[in-house]
């Protein structure tokens, strides 16, 4: 677009010539259709000659062929690699009351394999910190760490990870032991049918939506019969005791407190007791951090320049000051609670175990200060790209 907001055709080369090279950094299969506006059978109109020209040096070629115009040129385009052929039967008719006319053509592409994600996580809320905590004090990470740097981190990295897997192991969402392959393809089939219902409204798909309701349902309880029927052969009379237990009175959490020897009026007490007691240690809480906030607020003297350095001479810094377990913990605390997939462990975890891990990073960091490296395993990282606006509207 010029500065006078006017599209002329050496603007729109330019463009496409920008978005052909683009694509060709790309692999996999590019067709691009439509009206592009230039009549590239005519070997002597100078803009179409200037679009072949670039539809060539991308390595790219036009497919139509024939007139599909009224006024008999070829306007509408099919734009392929030029090594890469996967349209057949390119053809035009005019079916339509348009002075275009319609390009088919078919695609010799096979359809994609469905390929399953498995998904594994880690129940965080069933961990007992204590024991992990407990655990890491015991470890040669506490007891007997390494005076080598990178030795240092890979022993970080091991041990973390292996109490990770001991206390919250990852684990896959299961799938019902009944849920066979052809209960997911009645399913399938039952949704398929719904969304035809759903779009249509036709009063065929409703009938055929429910018979499919109805042999879903069918299929879902004969294979759970025949689970439980399976499961239940061979068992002895404590295992059969067992099992139909499990199933009748399966296991629920407590949500109240014990409330054995008290009444009513006891347990209401209680309660409000409990929440008093919760509201005066939140204030508490608040009221050491305000103190510590206006201690650390307060003006420090800047101390004086040197003056009693030579001229001519200059100081020079020779090592860094080793960090503290206290200043490490601090930083700890104050950081923000968000992790990386590549940390062994996440941030909010790394906070509750602070008192043991702080040790282990100070001697990380003053080992890296000390030897003037920084560590080879600690240099990846993961980036993500975003997406962001080339443009503004005015």
């Amino acid at each position: 677009m010029t500065s006078d907001k006017r599209l002329t055709v050496p603007l729109f080369y330019n463009e496409f010539l920008l978005l052909l090279e683009d694509i060709a950094l790309h692999p996999g299969f590019v067709m691009l259709c439509g009206d592009f506006n230039f009549h590239v059978d005519d070997a002597f109109n100078q803009n179409a000659v200037v679009f072949n020209d670039i539809i060539s040096s991308a390595s790219f070629s036009q497919l139509v062929a024939g007139p599909t115009h009224e006024a008999g040129h070829t306007l509408d385009l099919i734009l392929t690699r030029a090594l890469v052929n996967f349209v057949n039967e390119v053809k035009t008719s005019n079916p339509l009351p348009s002075d275009h006319a319609v390009v088919e053509c078919w695609l010799n592409l096979s359809k994609p394999e469905q390929h399953k994600v498995k998904v594994k996580f880690r129940k965080f809320r069933d961990m007992d910190i204590d024991a992990f905590r407990y655990d890491i004090r015991s470890s040669t990470l506490c007891v007997t760490p390494s005076s080598d740097l990178n030795v240092l981190i890979d022993q970080y990295e091991n041990v973390l990870a292996d109490l990770m897997d001991v206390h919250a192991p990852e684990t896959i969402p299961g799938v019902s032991p009944w849920y066979n392959n052809s209960l997911r393809k009645a399913k399938q089939d039952l949704r398929r049918w719904e969304r035809l219902w759903n779009s249509s409204k036709l009063e065929v798909y409703r009938q055929i939506f429910r018979k499919q309701r109805i042999l879903y349902k069918n299929m879902l309880e004969q294979a759970k019969k025949e689970y439980y029927r399976l499961s239940f052969e061979g068992c002895s009379a404590r295992q059969l005791f067992q099992k139909v237990c499990r199933l009748s009175s399966p296991s629920s959490s407590k949500t109240l407190p014990s409330n054995e020897g008290m009444n009513r009026r006891q347990l209401a007490e209680h309660f409000s007791q409990f929440f008093s007691d919760k509201i005066d240690n939140i204030k508490c809480e608040l009221d050491t951090i305000r103190d510590t906030s206006s201690f650390a607020s307060a003006p420090v003297s800047s101390p004086k320049p040197a003056t009693d350095v030579p001229p001519g001479e200059h100081h020079c810094m020779l090592q860094f000051d080793c960090v503290t377990v206290e200043a490490v913990k601090k930083l700890i605390i104050d950081s923000p609670s968000t992790s990386c997939e590549l940390d062994p462990l996440p941030t909010w975890l790394v906070k509750k175990c602070v008192d043991e891990l702080s040790p282990v990073i100070a001697r990380i960091i003053n080992l890296s200060l000390r030897n003037g490296h920084f560590p080879d395993s600690l240099e990846g990282a993961n980036v993500n790209p975003l997406l962001k606006k080339t443009w503004t509207r005015s």
